[in-house]
C-alpha cells in the first residue's frame, strides 16, 4: 500500500471514529501506528487530541471557572501542486493529493460568544452581480442566487462553500454552533476543517448532511438531492430519518439504499467550484477584479486556476502574479504582477493582442480586407467550416473573440465554438461557450439552450440536463424540439 493510500485509510478511519464508530483491533492499531510514522497525519492526530482535552477541561470545570481563552485549532491552507496530478481542490485522481499538498498553520479560534462571520470570497459570471450586494459580510439568513457562474463564501476561518450555476441557498453563520446552508436548488461544494465542537450542516428538501470535517458536494434539483464526498466522512439523514455514513470517493442519493462510486468526471466537475480556495486563508485580505478577459481564457493567480472572467476574488496582500492559462487556442499568458496593499482592490484588464494567433500550416492567411473587421473573419471561419477544416475555423472564431470582443460576431461565434467542441467530445468546454452566450443573450438563445442540453447530456449530468430541459420548455413551448425533449425528460425522470 502506498503512503498516500495509508493516509487515505487513516483519514477515513479517524473520521469514522469521530462519528462514533468503534474501530476493530487491527484498524485501531493501524491508526495509532500511522500517526507516529506520518508527520502530516500525526499533526492532525494532535489536533483531535487537543480538541478532546479542551472538551474534557471545559466540561469538568465549574460554571464560574470555564476557560475564557479560545481553544487553539488548526486551519488548513492549501498549497496547490501543479504537475501530472494538477491537484486543484485536492481531489484529482483520489482525494489523497489533498493531504499531500497541504501545509498547516495554527490559528486561534474565536470564543463561542463571538458571532460568526460569513464573507464573499470569490465571484464569477453572474455571481459578480450578487457580490455587489454582499461585498462585506453576508447577513445571517440571507438568500443568495447564482443564475450562472460561481459564488464562494467563507464561514469564519474554517469552512468554504462555493455555489455553482442555478444555485440558490439561505446562509446561516451567526451562531458558530449551528452553522448551516439551506440549499434550495443547484449545487454547493464545501471544504470544512475538522472540528468536533463546531458542527456544520447542509440542509436540502430531501435530507440533511452533517459534517465532521471534509470536502464534499451537495446537489439538489426539486425533490432530488445527493451528496458526493471527496475526502473524509459525512452523515446523511433523509426525510425518512434513515442515516447513512458516506465516505471519501462515494456518492449517495437521498432515498436510495446504498452509496455508489464518485465518478472521475463528476469529481472533475465538482472540484472546479473550489478552485482557488487556498487563497482565502485567515488574516488580512485584499481583492482583485477582472471585468473581462479574452473569451474562453482561464485566469490564473499565482499559478492556480480560478476560472474565467468576469471574476472577483479575495487574495492575501503582497505580490500577486496574474496571467491567462494557455490551454485554449489564442490564450497567451500575458502575465501581470503587482504588490497589493492590505484592504485594497486591484482591477486588471488585458488588451487584445496586436496580431492574430499564428496560423497552422494548413490554414490560409486571412486576406488584408477580411482581417480588417470581425465580419470578414467570420466569413473566413464559415468558409473553413463548410470545407470541413474545423481546426482552422475554431482558430478564426477565437481570433474574433480576442480582436473584437465587443462585436456582435464575437457573441455569435460562441455558439459555433460550442458546437465544434461538442462534436469533438469536449463537453465541458462546449458548456462554457453556451453559458457565455446565454449570460449576455441574443437572437441565438434557443440554439444556445439546445447546445447546453446536449453538452450536459454528453457529460452525464442528468439532473442538470433535466433542469435545462425544463428551462427550454418554459421558454419555447412551441419549439419543434419540444416533443423530443419531453420524451428525453421522461427518460431521465423515470425511476
Amino acid at each position: 500500500m502506498t503512503a498516500q493510500a495509508d493516509c487515505r485509510r487513516w483519514a477515513d478511519l479517524t473520521d469514522a471514529h469521530a462519528l462514533g464508530t468503534a474501530l476493530g483491533p487491527r484498524d485501531a492499531a493501524f491508526v495509532s501506528r500511522h500517526a507516529r510514522e506520518c508527520a502530516l497525519c500525526g499533526r492532525e492526530a494532535s489536533l483531535y487530541a487537543e480538541l478532546e482535552r479542551w472538551d474534557e477541561k471545559e466540561e469538568s470545570a465549574p460554571p464560574n471557572k470555564k476557560p475564557a481563552v479560545a481553544p487553539v485549532v488548526e486551519s488548513r491552507r492549501g498549497t496547490y501542486a501543479r504537475g501530472a496530478a494538477l491537484a486543484l481542490a485536492g481531489i484529482a485522481a483520489g482525494v489523497l493529493v489533498w493531504l499531500g499538498a497541504r501545509t498547516r498553520e495554527t490559528v486561534t479560534a474565536p470564543t463561542a460568544e463571538d458571532p460568526g462571520r460569513v464573507r464573499v470570497v470569490a465571484a464569477s459570471g453572474e455571481g459578480v452581480g450578487v457580490l455587489a450586494a454582499s461585498r462585506d459580510d453576508v447577513p445571517d439568513g440571507a438568500v443568495i442566487s447564482v443564475p450562472t457562474g460561481r459564488l464562494c463564501v467563507r464561514f469564519d476561518e474554517d469552512a468554504t462553500a462555493c455555489f455553482g450555476d442555478r444555485a440558490s441557498a439561505r446562509i446561516h453563520g451567526a451562531d458558530r454552533n449551528a452553522r448551516r446552508i439551506e440549499l434550495l436548488d443547484g449545487s454547493v461544494a464545501v471544504d470544512v476543517v475538522p472540528q468536533k465542537r463546531r458542527p456544520f450542516q447542509v440542509v436540502t428538501p430531501r435530507g440533511t448532511v452533517d459534517v465532521v470535517g471534509t470536502v464534499f458536494t451537495v446537489h439538489t434539483n426539486g425533490d432530488v438531492a445527493s451528496v458526493a464526498v471527496s475526502h473524509g466522512i459525512v452523515r446523511a439523514t433523509g426525510s425518512d430519518h434513515r442515516t447513512v455514513e458516506v465516505s471519501g470517493g462515494r456518492w449517495f442519493d437521498f432515498g436510495s439504499d446504498q452509496t455508489r462510486t464518485y465518478g472521475t468526471s463528476e469529481h472533475d466537475l465538482d472540484r472546479r467550484l473550489l478552485e482557488g480556495a487556498q487563497l482565502w486563508e485567515s488574516g488580512p485580505q485584499s481583492a482583485m477584479f477582472i471585468p473581462v478577459a479574452p473569451f474562453i481564457c482561464e485566469v490564473e493567480v499565482d499559478g492556480v486556476g480560478v476560472g474565467p472572467a468576469p471574476l472577483w476574488l479575495r487574495v492575501p496582500p503582497g505580490k500577486r502574479n496574474v496571467s491567462l492559462a494557455s490551454g485554449a487556442i489564442g490564450c497567451a499568458p500575458q502575465p501581470q504582477e503587482k504588490d497589493i496593499a492590505a484592504n485594497s482592490e486591484w482591477t486588471i484588464s488585458w488588451a487584445a493582442p496586436k496580431s492574430a494567433p499564428p496560423a497552422t500550416t494548413s490554414a490560409p492567411a486571412p486576406s488584408a480586407s477580411s482581417a480588417a473587421d470581425a465580419a470578414g473573419l467570420l466569413r473566413e471561419a464559415q468558409a473553413m467550416r463548410t470545407a470541413g477544416r474545423d481546426d482552422e475555423a475554431r482558430r478564426l472564431y477565437q481570433e474574433i473573440t480576442i480582436r473584437h470582443p465587443s462585436s456582435a460576431e464575437a457573441q455569435a461565434v460562441r455558439i459555433s465554438l460550442g458546437q465544434l467542441d461538442l462534436a469533438a467530445g469536449q463537453a465541458a468546454r462546449a458548456l462554457k461557450s453556451f453559458d457565455a452566450y446565454l449570460a449576455t443573450g441574443g437572437a441565438l438563445a434557443q440554439e444556445a439552450h439546445l447546445g447546453r442540453i446536449a453538452a450536459l447530456r454528453s457529460h452525464g449530468r442528468n439532473r442538470d440536463e433535466l433542469a435545462a430541459i425544463d428551462t427550454f420548455l418554459a421558454a419555447y413551448p412551441g419549439s419543434l424540439h419540444a416533443d423530443g425533449l419531453k420524451t428525453r425528460r421522461a427518460e431521465i425522470a423515470a425511476p
